[in-house]
């Protein structure tokens, strides 16, 4: 049963090609499914769903993120999510090392903007804003033994979690690059106040490669030695009037190249300006994890894009507010033997921390007592059938979320199955090949032109399988004999008027005689009205295509000057005749 059955449009969730397998998930609660009509476990899914993107999540499809003024570290320094591409080199924590290190960015998912209750976090040196489902690698500490690293959530930090504040790089040069007098020299004629010494401006134009303008470069600061970090900001403390530990720069440029210093070395550091220019304070070698109590935590409804980064170790070094810290289901598969689409196929998961990109996962909707149907197995026995099928080519392996992290997900009962090879086995033939859907995605990454009031036919430019050209149509092309059919689209554009409106629509085409096409038939629109320059709207239909056929997907907006479809994408499943 496809997301558009359920009413919904294709999935915001951020692209990816899971190809490692299948991961097996349940419900904390009992859901008492089994024992009722399957009427109850759409309505099931549904309320999922809506709890997860209304306004007391905030999550897209089941995302979590940060608000629009949480920067992420890059190598060219620190920078917003308008900035960054994938393929950025950010730092990262190791959590099982406890290390930083840099590594490429391999995502960046931005959702829109919408009400959204978020979670604040605020001190001395903390500044944090996200949704409640926030990920952060964290020390938890018991008493009376050591501390061990975990994962917490925005909404499940408890007493004895602990925010990570600096960790180490392991990349750091082990020989110097520059002599050490020559490291002491810099900081020293880029520390102080404004109002600095009169030998400063002289040293500034020396280090004119090494700091230009009186700003160390942060190819300079990175390629410094762990011995020449601590000279490096020792010299700069002490050049400040304000005492050990606490640097005072003449601008927020200096702090920041510092502050990167304190950070590569696992320094913890905030950056505040003063009436004599920006104090850089390092805290205690040893703090350099920051407990939930110290901080003033509260609840706050938030109506701006939220955006998360996705990278190899599920962590990121954010900035917000002066201060610095390391932040870091698919398908249903209901006890009557449906398979049910959630985030869908190609679509990056929210729901096994370390392979949301490698892997697909499902739930079985059920909980710790609830039992697992004989249909139940067999419909996820058949979903992965299908998942490694040419198209898609997953892996056959199967995992419980417990494989992941340390959870009771997915049951005492359903990892017995995972380990034993219940789910890995081929479906029965309660389930035919012929209810299987054949699918296929197209992609627009191209900008599309359209004018004020004019129809225009939305040209893909790439396929799932690599082709790439100009798509139209996206039904009917390969099914010359017809097919069913049922697709969702989603469209982004920027240009448009506020409160104009907008209208998508699918539409089939026939042939008109003289080797080209006409319209035969137009299908429903959905007429969505415009509240700002940019938005993202999705449009979702099924049809029975005759003979000879092609669908195609049709776009109007009617304000007072051009628009721009920037990105397309859509989700075609199909069943030829």
């Amino acid at each position: 049963m496809s997301r558009s059955d359920l009413g919904w449009g294709s999935s915001p969730a951020s692209r990816a090609d899971p190809r490692s397998g299948l991961v097996i998930h349940y419900d904390s609660t009992d859901q008492g499914l089994a024992g009722k009509d399957h009427s109850a476990c759409l309505t099931y899914w549904r309320n999922t769903r809506n709890f997860h993107t209304g306004p007391s999540r905030g999550w897209a499809d089941i995302g979590y993120c940060v608000d629009e003024s949480t920067e992420i570290l890059t190598e060219d320094g620190w920078k917003t999510f308008h900035d960054i591409r994938e393929g950025d080199l950010v730092l990262t924590l190791d959590h099982e090392t406890g290390m930083s290190r840099w590594q490429p960015l391999q995502a960046v998912n931005v959702f829109p903007a919408m009400p959204r209750e978020l979670i604040r976090m605020e001190g001395r040196d903390h500044s944090s804003l996200t949704t409640a489902q926030h990920r952060w690698p964290v020390e938890r500490h018991a008493e009376g033994a050591e501390a061990e690293r975990a994962w917490a959530t925005s909404g499940t930090l408890n007493g004895r979690d602990r925010l990570l504040l600096a960790s180490p790089c392991s990349a750091l040069p082990t020989e110097p690059k520059w002599d050490d007098d020559l490291v002491e020299s810099v900081a020293r004629s880029c520390s102080g106040p404004p109002e600095a010494p009169e030998h400063r401006t002289e040293e500034r134009w020396e280090f004119s490669e090494q700091a230009p303008g009186g700003v160390p470069t942060f190819a300079f600061v990175s390629s410094l030695t762990a011995s020449q970090h601590a000279l490096f900001l020792r010299t700069a403390c002490d050049v400040s009037p304000d005492g050990p530990g606490t640097a005072t720069l003449p601008s927020l440029a200096s702090a920041e190249a510092f502050r990167l210093s304190a950070v590569l070395i696992g320094r913890a550091s905030v950056v505040r300006r003063t009436s004599s220019g920006y104090r850089l304070t390092l805290t205690d070698p040893d703090h350099t994890a920051l407990a939930p109590g110290a901080l003033t935590i509260g609840r706050e409804t938030y109506e701006g894009r939220i955006w998360c980064p996705t990278t190899p170790d599920g962590t990121w070094l954010a900035r917000r507010e002066g201060t610095v810290y390391f932040t870091g289901n698919s398908f249903m598969a209901c006890p009557h033997g449906y398979v049910i689409e959630g985030r869908g196929l190609y679509r990056t998961q929210a729901a096994q921390p370390g392979g949301n990109s490698s892997h697909y996962s499902c739930t079985l909707a059920t909980g710790p007592s609830d039992p697992i149907t004989p249909e139940q197995i067999n419909a996820v026995r058949v979903l992965r059938e299908w998942l490694m099928e040419p198209d898609t080519s997953i892996a056959g392996t199967v995992l419980g979320h417990r494989d992941f992290i340390s959870t009771s997900c997915p049951g005492d009962k359903a990892y017995r199955m995972v380990q034993d090879g219940t789910f890995a086995k081929a479906p029965d033939d309660s389930e035919g090949d012929d209810d299987m859907p054949q699918h296929r995605r197209f992609e627009k990454s191209g900008s599309q032109t359209l004018e004020p009031g004019k129809w225009a036919s939305l040209a893909f430019d790439s396929r799932h399988d690599g082709e790439t050209g100009e798509f139209y149509a996206v039904v009917g092309v390969e099914e010359k004999e017809g097919a069913y059919y049922d697709v969702s689209v989603g469209v982004v554009l920027e240009g448009v008027t506020p409160g104009a409106e907008v209208q998508i629509r699918a539409t089939e085409y026939e042939p008109d005689g003289d080797g080209g096409w006409k319209i035969a038939r137009n299908r429903p629109q959905n007429s969505p009205v415009h509240q700002g320059g940019m938005a993202h709207f999705t449009y979702s239909w099924k049809g029975n295509l005759a003979k000879g056929r092609r669908v195609r997907f049709r776009i109007a907006q009617f304000g007072e000057s051009d628009a721009q479809v920037t990105s397309a994408t859509t989700d075609v499943f199909y069943w030829p005749r």
